[in-house]
């Protein structure tokens, strides 16, 4: 696929509002490879995308994981459980954090039913007059706002005036894509100055997974190649 004539979007606001600075030098740097490849980059708004994705839309994964997961797990005939599976999480906070949300913190099925019947159908149609109204192929961003960090001391990482953990930095970007069900895309980018990995991430609309990894391969093409991370 050629880059002559797509239409990438930019959403700032939520996508880059402060995102690390390394992170965002290369994102910038890759946009401006992007449009001198051909590509058309179309500074694009989604109104209230914030709240669509915010509290009840990570309810759906913490419902659906903790029924899944077990079945999963039995059905493949791994001999693994889920209670064994979560004490060999070395990541810092994350068994707590799972075994937290299958007792007391449990989501609730009400909870669940909103965030699938009135979030989930929100995001959705925000995604959809985006690329619709704006005539966009894919959204292109930075993959995380955060640099990759030690998951045995992860921290946290400042977002719209408040400390957010690092796993909810890295993952934000990916959220509404993965909440709604669209197509999306993460594509290594380069290092930082500090020898850090970096990627894009791409989002097309619903049923575009075809063309999203034909933009991926076309990006991936033009992209430099990309130097191992220092010793």
């Amino acid at each position: 696929m050629r880059l002559d004539g797509l239409r990438l979007g930019i959403e700032r606001d939520y996508f880059c509002t402060d995102a690390d600075a390394g992170i965002l030098a290369i994102f910038e740097a890759e946009a401006e490879r992007l449009a001198d490849a051909g590509a058309e980059i179309i500074e694009v708004t989604i109104p209230g995308l914030s709240d669509a994705v915010g509290g009840a839309g990570q309810h759906i994964a913490m419902y659906e994981m903790v029924r899944s997961l077990p079945q999963y797990l039995e059905a493949s005939g791994s001999g693994v459980s889920f209670e064994a599976l979560i004490t060999e999480i070395a990541a810092s906070g994350l068994g707590p954090m799972l075994d937290g949300i299958r007792g007391p913190k449990a989501i609730s099925e009400d909870d669940y039913r909103v965030a699938m019947e009135t979030v989930r159908p929100a995001l959705q149609k925000s995604y959809a007059d985006c690329f619709q109204g704006n005539r966009i192929d894919a959204l292109v961003f930075p993959a995380t706002l955060n640099l990759p960090f030690d998951l045995q001391e992860p921290g946290s990482h400042r977002h719209r005036g408040q400390d957010i953990s690092a796993f909810a930095a890295s993952g934000h970007n990916v959220q509404p894509a993965s909440i709604g069900g669209s197509p999306g895309l993460t594509v290594a980018a380069g290092l930082t100055r500090g020898g850090l990995p970096a990627a894009l991430g791409f989002d097309g609309p619903m049923g575009s997974d075809r063309k999203l990894l034909a933009i991926g391969i076309a990006y991936e093409a033009i992209r430099p190649a990309m130097p191992p991370p220092p010793d």
